[in-house]
């Protein structure tokens, strides 16, 4: 689509699966989409319905559903890729093509007068000169320290999941992040753009089997910061209140994705095997360099030289997630 193109003249986009005859029509502000799915493994943790799945679901203009390509699928599991945005000033480097690219609309008027005063404009040049450049650049690597500060960090108590726990979770603004005013609320805003990059309202996990709930912690029980030197205990109460699966994933602190440990997956989930279930029912997950003897299957293992966080989602939630009657417990130095 030519960037000269109005948001009339934006085509609608169908996301389609032919193996389920699931079929979502979407008109964005955007030219370029980034659509993101997550498919379930089958019982017992087989991943060949999920791979199904995601092999048999495709994206493109609606015009061209009755003669849709099949989805060109890239396996990238085990290849490292950069999955976050420049911290220098590559990040404004990339702006203007996105600016160029895009629609008029695809940016607010506001943020568009703000990118103007700094020489990115719509169908401009963007030639900085090196006084500029190294402003932006030093721009770039604080804008991204405020962002993490604001995410990991927050000055407001309404981020506490639990008012005697160390999660994460209280979302408030999600997913519209407006107060009653219309007015944007550009703190929590920041803190899920950096955490997160992505919304959706299935995350509120309001009504009990259905969407998904996510909490995560960045602190222990002591309230010290997480050290990626030491081994942690999770206690997960049973029984876990999820209708399809939990799980219990580790990330890099810094860029948020998958911790690469040397484990084929940072995680424990619902289908995890040889996993140990405390004679209460209870699970306990040990998050740490090196693993408790023989419980080696409720290990994540995690690297002394990077901060780490854990991210707990029910897939599936019940009422005792929902009513907060059940709470996992807060990560436990170990040993104590």
């Amino acid at each position: 689509m030519p960037a000269a193109a109005t948001s009339s003249s934006r085509p609608a986009t169908a996301v389609t699966s032919r193996r389920t005859g699931f079929v979502q029509v979407i008109r964005c502000r955007t030219f370029r989409l980034w659509f993101v799915l997550r498919a379930f493994m089958g019982p017992g943790g087989d991943p060949a319905p999920a791979e199904a799945t995601l092999r048999e679901t495709g994206i493109y203009p609606l015009t061209d559903i009755d003669g849709a390509p099949r989805a060109v699928v890239h396996e990238v599991s085990g290849r490292p890729f950069d999955t976050i945005h420049p911290t220098d000033i590559r990040y404004f480097e990339d702006l203007p093509e996105i600016v160029d690219y895009e629609p008029h609309d695809a940016v607010d008027p506001e943020e568009s007068a703000q990118l103007a005063q700094i020489g990115i404009v719509k169908g401009t040049p963007f030639t900085p000169d090196e006084r500029m450049r190294g402003i932006l650049d030093e721009a770039a690597h604080v804008g991204s320290l405020m962002a993490f500060s604001i995410a990991n960090a927050p000055r407001e108590d309404d981020w506490r999941k639990y008012p005697d726990r160390q999660w994460f979770g209280k979302l408030a603004g999600y997913p519209t992040f407006r107060d009653d005013h219309d007015r944007p609320l550009i703190d929590l805003m920041v803190r899920m753009a950096w955490f997160g990059s992505g919304r959706t309202p299935a995350m509120l996990g309001e009504h009990p089997g259905v969407g998904s709930a996510y909490t995560w912690a960045y602190r222990d029980a002591n309230g010290d910061w997480l050290n990626p030197t030491r081994t942690y205990r999770l206690n997960l109460p049973g029984p876990i209140p999820v209708k399809d699966f939990w799980s219990v994933v580790v990330y890099d602190l810094w860029t948020r994705s998958m911790l690469a440990n040397g484990q084929p997956f940072p995680s424990i989930n619902s289908y995890s095997p040889d996993v140990h279930v405390n004679d209460d029912n209870s699970i306990d997950i040990y998050i740490g360099p090196e693993p408790p003897n023989g419980l080696e299957a409720n290990w994540i293992r995690t690297l002394p030289d990077t901060g780490w966080f854990p991210i707990l989602r029910l897939y599936g939630p019940l009422a005792p997630w929902i009513d907060g009657t059940w709470k996992p417990g807060d990560l436990q130095p170990h040993p104590a």
